[in-house]
């Protein structure tokens, strides 16, 4: 069982990693990197969609309550991330 979570949890990183490579290749085109993905945003595009499929294959079950529980497990951490950015800008004064 703990297996399965953390290999569930572990393929939600790897999104996460390839949601900033987009996000950096859109933001900061013309930064200086050690590595680059070639073949433009088509040679990106098929190098993420496979992982990502396959993390949301990670997500699909049968029981539509552990569904919810995955998904529920997921946004978590967006919501946890909300709130660190509240709490510290009212910690910070402007």
């Amino acid at each position: 069982s703990l297996i399965a979570i953390f290999a569930f949890l572990q393929a939600a990183n790897y999104v996460m990693i390839y949601a900033s490579l987009l996000k950096l290749r859109r933001s900061m085109p013309d930064a200086k990197r050690p590595f680059r993905v070639g073949g433009g945003a088509i040679g990106l595009t098929l190098i993420v969609l496979p992982p990502c499929a396959v993390a949301l294959l990670a997500v699909w079950d049968r029981d539509p309550k552990t569904i919810l529980l995955r998904i529920a497990a997921l946004a978590i951490g967006p919501i946890a991330y909300l709130i660190a950015v509240r709490a510290r800008r009212r910690a910070v004064p402007a």
